[in-house]
């Protein structure tokens, strides 16, 4: 799972000054807090200043005359770091993610023959550049779209965690070292996903640096708050497999050193240190934290231990407490109150923070419910297949929604809980992120097949929770296929029609071709478990008889009054069909005695 950190490839350059208002979320200067403006003078501020413009715009070659006392030795060396710290956005569009000594091969100001200049190594077009570079802008406006001016630095810390948590892939690929593949492309490994990390916290004045040890073929990252450094090892956090789009530990979020070697077996204290770090920070005098950041109450410990039914939300934990309530606190675990009281008789039994919404179950539904109003609205109800049939009394009736799981691409998946055991439930429920569940139309080639009576959830294309902007659906033919707001599809009848939606102002249509038929059953007592409502029509059916107390079963009738014992082989026409019964008499009651 750990990979090596990806070295600069290629040398490569800076973007466009179009997008440089983007990039400076705050104030005027090109300062980070781990780039301190108190030691610089006036000049280097402002030729720090400079050097991050060249940088953002792709200068190639640039006059500094002006900047001569300030621009050569020590000073030199260390604005033009500084400059290069606080514009990791533009260093990482070329490909530069790592800050070691290594990137000073791309920016150089030299003093020739009376003459102070900016020199820059091009190996990438500008275009190229400025395509990469607005690009990443966009992966980090998304990444600090969950962080709010009003949290503290460490919630801003662990906020930007969860996000690269749950929206990244991890994936060993070629493609997946850079914070450029995490950003924009949404997959990593550990160095890709310490790249990122360390850009955003940078991007908000938040002191961050990645740690690459090469001995373990791994990296992380340290963040500075009040002065210590503490260690943040993304890629524990990232869900892999079945747990994709989840945060499976916080164990290695803001700990000191002892947590950091309990959670990574085999590591030793040198191994803190790595071999290389991304800011040229001396490890052995920088002061490393010894004991964690977060130092959680009992409850909170407890309800971490359930880690699918906790989750931090912009400054806040929210879990269920013993006393099946939903309960936040902050960041530490303290101060907590009750956030949600369900009413008597309902009972907590998941939840999950997913598109800035609260998604729970409450008895036997899903739930979403706002973090404003708390009022909780029905997505779903257990559906009746997943209900024991065999069951008789209200008491053995009752069943519940155990857990759910929601997957990367947004849908949800649950477990039932009755007296006869936990169930895995029959349907998925879409919660909003698009995915290509069908193929788009080519030449009307590409059909979504259904079968008549089936009903299935239409997505168009993978968009992450921000860009997803849907303007309805419509179905060519409502009497085939019907389909709702959210983009329900229901097959009604053999045949083929259209769906289409707009999104971001673009149609897209889908094929759609129903096959099969479907029988609904009349006056049917007890049905037999054989007799199926959604046939597909490739073979012949046998109708089986159901069951009636105090009646004896006659037959079944088609709406002309046809009794009808078998359905052949490749009907498409829906049936509705009757049940006819004898009333048992005393003397057949007697008799059967």
């Amino acid at each position: 799972m750990k990979e090596r950190r990806g070295l600069s490839r290629e040398l490569k350059r800076a973007g466009s000054i179009l997008f440089l208002l983007c990039f400076i979320l705050a104030g005027s200067l090109f300062f980070t807090k781990d780039v301190d403006a108190a030691t610089f003078s006036d000049t280097q501020k402002e030729y720090i200043n400079v050097l991050s413009k060249f940088m953002i715009e792709g200068t190639v070659s640039e006059n500094l005359d002006v900047y001569r006392t300030v621009s050569q030795g020590k000073s030199g060396k260390k604005c033009m770091e500084a400059a290069a710290i606080s514009n990791r956005a533009a260093l990482m569009a070329e490909g530069i993610d790592f800050l070691d000594s290594n990137w000073s091969q791309y920016y150089a100001v030299e003093t020739r023959d009376g003459a102070t200049t900016f020199n820059s190594t091009k190996l990438i077009s500008r275009s190229k550049f400025r395509r990469r570079y607005k690009k990443i802008i966009r992966g980090l406006d998304e990444a600090l779209s969950t962080v709010d001016s009003s949290m503290s630095q460490a919630d801003k810390a662990m906020a930007v965690y969860i996000y690269f948590a749950e929206n990244t892939t991890y994936k060993e690929s070629k493609d997946a070292h850079t914070g450029y593949d995490v950003l924009v492309s949404h997959v990593g490994v550990c160095d890709g996903l310490a790249n990122a990390y360390a850009l955003a916290m940078n991007t908000l004045g938040i002191p961050c640096a990645v740690i690459s040890n090469y001995s373990k073929n791994h990296s992380w990252n340290i963040v500075k708050l009040n002065g210590i450094w503490y260690f943040v090892d993304l890629t524990n956090g990232v869900g892999v497999g079945k747990h994709e789009g989840m945060v499976v530990t916080y164990d290695s979020f803001l700990v000191g050193k002892n947590t950091f070697l309990k959670t990574h077996p085999g590591y030793k204290k040198q191994d803190l240190y790595g071999q290389g770090n991304s800011n040229n920070l001396k490890m052995r005098k920088i002061k490393l934290a010894s004991s964690d950041y977060i130092k959680n109450s009992k409850e909170m410990k407890q309800a971490l231990e359930n880690k699918t039914c906790t989750f931090y939300h912009k400054g806040y934990w929210y879990w269920i407490s013993q006393d099946n309530y939903l309960k936040k606190s902050n960041l530490r675990g303290n101060k907590a109150v009750v956030f949600y009281a369900p009413r008597s008789g309902n009972y907590i039994g998941w939840i999950r923070q997913y598109n800035n919404r609260i998604i729970l179950s409450l008895n036997s539904g899903i739930y979403r419910m706002s973090f404003l109003n708390k009022y909780p609205v029905l997505l779903k109800k257990v559906d009746n297949r997943d209900k024991n049939a065999e069951t008789k009394g209200a008491l053995w009736s009752l069943i519940y929604i155990g857990r759910f799981i929601v997957n990367k691409n947004g849908w949800l998946s649950y477990y039932t809980t009755d007296f006869h055991g936990v169930r895995r439930g029959n349907v998925k429920i879409f919660l909003g992120r698009a995915q290509q569940s069908g193929q788009l139309t080519k030449s009307g080639r590409k059909i979504i097949q259904l079968q008549a009576g089936q009903i299935k959830q239409l997505a168009t294309i993978h968009m992450h929770d921000r860009g997803l902007r849907t303007a309805g659906w419509t179905s060519a033919n409502p009497s085939i296929v019907s389909i709702d707001n959210n983009g329900y599809m229901k097959a009604k009848r053999s045949g083929k029609t259209y769906i289409s939606t707009r999104i971001n102002g673009r149609k897209r249509a889908f094929r759609v071709k129903v096959s099969g038929y479907t029988i609904t059953y009349k006056n049917v007592g007890i049905n037999s478990s054989k007799n199926r409502e959604m046939l597909s029509g490739k073979r012949a059916v046998t109708l089986r008889s159901p069951r009636k107390k105090g009646y004896t079963f006659v037959g079944w009738y088609d709406s002309s009054g046809k009794n009808v014992t078998v359905i052949p082989k490749g009907n498409t026409k829906n049936l509705i069909l009757h049940a006819k019964w004898d009333k048992t008499s005393s003397k057949d009651s007697v008799k059967a005695k």
